[in-house]
């Protein structure tokens, strides 16, 4: 047993927490002791997000998260049309000043009320 695997059984299970791409290691993830979830700041990586999707199901929890990107719109949309429905926690980061574009987080203006209220329109779903 690894260190993060004591850990996670001295707490009784835990999540692995990462941004970007870790494809090389989604079923090393799933294999590790006590692992009870996958945390993933994605950066608009849905391809790797619906392959954890589709492996973890019914074993893992699945948390797919960001900044709240520069284009709510069109990042939701693709978003929730390429995961299933079920399985899958959706977080978003909200900064007035910092979002995720094109794959990579920048510092952005935006109006907070405005980009709240999108975000919140697209996820009540």
């Amino acid at each position: 047993m690894n260190g993060k695997e004591l850990i996670f059984k001295a707490f009784n299970g835990g999540t692995i927490h990462f941004c970007g791409s870790a494809k090389h290691q989604i079923e090393n993830f799933l294999n590790t002791d006590y692992c009870v979830g996958v945390n993933n700041f994605c950066m608009g990586d849905f391809e790797q997000l619906r392959m954890m999707q589709d492996i973890y199901k019914d074993k893992m929890v699945l948390m797919a998260c960001d900044f709240t990107p520069s284009n709510v719109d069109d990042y939701y949309t693709k978003l929730l049309n390429t995961l299933d429905k079920q399985g899958t926690i959706i977080g978003t980061y909200y900064a007035d000043n910092y979002a995720l574009k094109y794959g990579k987080y920048e510092m952005i203006n935006r109006n907070n009320e405005e980009t709240l209220k999108a975000i919140y329109d697209i996820l009540k779903v």
